[in-house]
């Protein structure tokens, strides 16, 4: 395997979870590589999305606690006339925290001269390392969303960060005087090659494979 292995022994903390999809995998769409046969490549872009079995895993899963919330609601008010605060807290939380959980179902990931921005669908979540900041770049042969980050979405945990929205390639991204950046993608390969590429062109120093 290619790149530096996660660290499981660490716990996380994460914007969203889900549980692992059950199918296993996600759509991504392909939309090229901007350069010709005679110069270097100069931008890389794909999206990734959670899978179909994902995104109503994710969707069931803060659907029933968004309505057993209200219904909790509903309970207090007919039986005691009022809402226990607790309630009122717990709700107030859920609500935006499954707002932000449904915009991060797919992330744009591009990668140019000003380095690599991952960025979801609503324009956040979203995270940007400036090419000055790169440090490396390597393949990840397979990432497991639970495994390694525990869940899907943007996830933070000891090894570092990562956009994981599906089990498979990832590139990982070393940061000057931050934690690596994990993002799974297509042409995991790809990506990689450009984005050193563009590195060596700013005069940055690039390991060689």
């Amino acid at each position: 395997m290619l790149g530096r292995a996660i660290d499981r022994r660490h716990g996380g903390r994460a914007i969203f979870f889900a549980s692992e999809d059950p199918t296993g995998s996600a759509g991504s769409s392909d939309e090229g590589v901007t350069g010709s046969a005679d110069t270097v490549p100069t931008t890389w872009r794909r999206s990734v999305s959670i899978s179909r079995g994902g995104a109503i895993t994710l969707g069931v899963l803060f659907g029933a606690t968004n309505l057993a919330l209200v219904a909790a609601c509903v309970v207090g008010l007919r039986t005691d006339g009022s809402v226990p605060v607790p309630l009122w807290i717990a709700l107030a939380i859920m609500l935006p925290v499954t707002l932000v959980a449904l915009a991060a179902l797919r992330f744009d990931v591009r990668i140019d001269e000003r380095g690599v921005t991952a960025r979801a669908a609503l324009g956040w979540p979203r995270v940007r390392v400036p090419l000055e900041k790169i440090t490396s770049a390597d393949v990840i042969a397979e990432v497991s969303p639970l495994a390694d980050f525990g869940g899907w979405g943007w996830r933070t945990v000891g090894a570092g960060d990562g956009v994981v929205l599906r089990t498979g390639e990832a590139i990982r991204i070393g940061r000057d005087r931050r934690s690596d950046l994990t993002i799974t993608v297509d042409d995991a390969a790809g990506a990689v090659a450009v984005l050193n590429a563009l590195r060596r062109e700013a005069g940055h120093a690039v390991d060689r494979p």
